[in-house]
């Protein structure tokens, strides 16, 4: 992890005393001692890097659309387990990853189509989490961040591999999506 291990919400204390997979992404994070978020499916470990890097500002600046997609690739990669909550939260960031990357709306609307999907759409079906959510994952940025590797082009492929895991349900959010955006026209 390169953010300070001392600094996150609450000023909660992340030390490391091994590794271990993350059960959202698959990626090798710290074992560390860390609020988990109540629905997003993520080790702590996994979370404590997001938090610190992306929440605290410390991912350099990504080319459009994927510095604004950040956000949305992280939670469709750690989707949780059926709820209200983490329903919701895949299919609004699915359908923000569908409109962007396939629809072709600017990222200077996500906080609208965000807030549209939770608004418009109270109850929506769990979509079951593919197998394997993708080969690249978030600590791979923040890795890759700390280097001279071409963050961009990883960037790129992370968003849009995970996009692309959730294949099997990308009917339903392009229809999901086609609805969202007759209701906001």
């Amino acid at each position: 992890m390169n953010a300070d291990p001392g600094v996150g919400p609450a000023d909660a204390e992340a030390e490391p005393v091994g590794q271990v997979h993350c059960y959202g992404c698959g990626a090798l994070v710290p074992d560390v001692t860390w609020p988990s978020h109540r629905y997003v499916g993520a080790s702590p470990g996994c979370w404590a890097i997001y938090a610190e890097v992306a929440g605290g500002g410390l991912l350099p600046a990504l080319p459009p659309p994927y510095g604004a997609l950040v956000v949305d690739a992280y939670m469709a990669q750690h989707p949780g387990v059926p709820g209200p909550q983490s329903t919701k939260s895949v299919w609004v960031h699915l359908i923000a990853l569908q409109l962007v990357l396939e629809g072709g709306w600017p990222t200077s609307q996500l906080i609208r189509i965000r807030k549209a999907v939770g608004d418009l759409f109270p109850e929506m079906p769990w979509l079951v989490p593919p197998a394997s959510r993708g080969a690249i994952t978030f600590p791979d940025l923040d890795e890759a961040s700390a280097s001279d590797a071409p963050l961009a082009d990883l960037a790129r492929r992370w968003v849009d591999g995970v996009w692309a895991t959730w294949a099997v349900h990308h009917d339903a959010v392009r229809a999901r999506s086609a609805e969202l955006v007759a209701a906001l026209d």
